[in-house]
């Protein structure tokens, strides 16, 4: 159970990656500077929100290696 959770939080964390930082990067070249600044700020929220992700996924794969 909580292993499925690890793995759950894991594919979260792509979809975030992939939708958020790869969208903004995508757009990213040959920008103004304020939709630049946006952007950037936009691949930074979902690099945090994927790293939180990340961190209950390893979490959850050390609790299912230690129960």
């Amino acid at each position: 159970m909580v292993l499925a959770l690890g793995i759950a939080t894991a594919l979260i964390a792509a979809g975030v990656q992939g939708a958020l930082v790869g969208s903004a990067s995508r757009r990213l070249a040959g920008t103004d500077a304020a939709t630049e600044i946006q952007l950037r700020a936009k691949m930074t929220r979902g690099e945090r929100i994927a790293g939180g992700l990340l961190v209950i996924t390893v979490l959850c794969m050390a609790a299912a290696r230690m129960f």
